[in-house]
């Protein structure tokens, strides 16, 4: 007569289970392991590296200086190798002209986490960096409507300074603007963007006018 197998307490396990629980839990372990790859992709996919250059520059942009902004670059510019805009509040009543775009705001904007850095802000009455105060333009108050904005991409190397320089002539009611320009550009020696001597003796950047940025309206 064959016996039966003794019934288990309560509480306990039998023997003869243990393996089919084993391969059970080896088999669900797998499946959530494999699920989990597979969602890793796409979720990398969803991040900023997927989304065009272009793309995030405008929205950038927009959000900085609202809808109806202008990018006037958009890449790697100044050589850090983070993703940088160029972005203007265009002054629509004046034409363009040889000396560049008419403005009344500026803004350069780099890429960071969580949110986009303001590199350099331009408005009527000033040019500031997150260091300070490039240009103090209050005075003589009410006179400049903007600038008339120059991008030049050519910026040779034993200047010591990177990426491409910004011609500002202050623009006036009338439509007039200065006969020559502010150079502004990316000095890497200390990380920010400038005010440049071109022409001057010697050539050189010039330190910011005050160590705390102003506030201008």
């Amino acid at each position: 007569m064959i016996k039966s197998a003794t019934p288990a307490k309560q509480g306990e396990t039998s023997v003869s289970n243990k393996p089919l629980m084993v391969l059970i839990g080896s088999v669900l372990w797998l499946s959530f392991s494999v699920g989990a790859l597979s969602r890793a992709p796409e979720a990398r996919a969803q991040g900023p590296a997927s989304i065009p250059p272009a793309q995030r520059c405008s929205a950038a942009a927009k959000k900085a200086l609202g809808s109806d902004v202008e990018v006037l670059k958009c890449g790697q510019l100044t050589g850090t190798g983070a993703l940088e805009t160029v972005a203007v509040n265009r002054l629509k009543k004046y034409p363009a002209s040889a000396d560049g775009i008419p403005v009344s705001t500026l803004l350069i904007l780099r890429e960071a986490i969580p949110e986009w850095r303001i590199e350099l802000t331009v408005t009527k009455l000033s040019m500031r960096n997150d260091a300070g105060l490039i240009a103090d333009l209050s005075s003589p108050a009410g006179t400049s409507v903007g600038y008339r904005v120059l991008l030049d991409d050519a910026n040779p190397s034993d200047m010591g300074t990177g990426g491409f320089s910004l011609g500002l002539y202050s623009l006036y009611v009338s439509g007039q603007n200065d006969e020559l320009p502010m150079d502004i550009r990316w000095n890497p020696s200390v990380g920010r963007f400038q005010k440049f001597d071109y022409g001057g003796d010697p050539e050189e950047f010039k330190p910011e006018i005050h160590s705390t940025p102003t506030t201008s309206n």
